[in-house]
């Protein structure tokens, strides 16, 4: 942004018969002043204007005994089109001020360059805003009470051919596979922090060979409710384990087993 000042002045210096001393011819001139708009006006406030009362009368850092005293009798600013000019500061009390007048904000400023929004509006902090499609319905809050229509949730599936300890972290998956068990296998404890009513489905299938199942029952791990833990697999067939986290007694509760006829 530059700012161009215009002021009359009073110079210390007397005038004199000697015509070789160089004196000073333009303290009636308008000066110009570069700064930045400050962030909070749309600005970058990229750098910092120093002296900026050097040709205003003041005595700058750079010569601080020559100038005299002076008066400012008119300001002008030059600004982008978004902003506009209000404000007189013509003493030393006088406010210039910067607002942002309604039309697009340039993307070099933090803006869309887009006079008209929409969707959301997407930003870091430090770069330029984007916009994103905005749902038909109300966005949905991470903690809010909402009703949700029409929406997937696709469950996230571990699956591995065959492990002799199988331990699933809760946190991660909804559902584990072994496609292919081909030795003994052990189920472990669910890791993680489960909440409670959390589903959780075991889904085994064997190498064509039987393959003997442990369970963990203890607290933590797997509790039958109405039905019975397969302890060994049945050959070429899936087998289905559902479970449900029960937090009120630290127990994944397992309530269907389903085997493959």
């Amino acid at each position: 942004m530059a700012i161009t000042v215009k002021h009359t002045k009073v110079s210390t210096i007397p005038d004199d018969a000697d015509t070789s001393l160089v004196r000073p011819s333009d303290w009636n001139a308008d000066h110009t002043l570069v700064g930045t708009v400050p962030i909070a006006n749309g600005g970058t406030n990229a750098t910092t204007a120093a002296d900026a009362l050097t040709n205003l009368g003041a005595y700058p850092a750079s010569n601080p005994a020559g100038y005299g005293t002076g008066t400012v009798t008119s300001v002008a600013a030059t600004v982008p089109s978004f902003l506009s000019v209000t404000g007189s500061p013509i003493t030393t009390s006088g406010t210039l001020a910067l607002t942002y007048s309604g039309t697009a904000l340039p993307v070099a400023n933090g803006g869309t360059g887009a006079s008209t929004l929409t969707g959301l509006v997407v930003g870091n902090g430090t770069s330029a805003m984007t916009t994103v499609t905005a749902p038909s319905g109300t966005v949905v809050g991470t903690t809010d009470t909402q009703t949700l229509t029409n929406k997937r949730i696709n469950p996230r599936v571990s699956s591995t051919t065959s492990t002799a300890t199988l331990t699933v972290n809760s946190d991660s998956f909804d559902q584990a596979v072994l496609t292919a068990q081909a030795v003994a296998l052990s189920v472990a404890a669910p890791t993680g922090t489960p909440v409670n009513g959390q589903k959780l489905t075991l889904r085994f299938k064997d190498n064509a060979t039987a393959q003997t199942i442990s369970w963990t029952t203890t607290s933590g791990g797997f509790r039958v409710i109405g039905c019975t833990l397969p302890t060994t697999t049945v050959i070429s067939k899936v087998v289905y384990i559902g479970c449900i986290y029960n937090s009120d007694e630290t127990f994944w509760d397992v309530v269907s087993v389903g085997q493959q006829i």
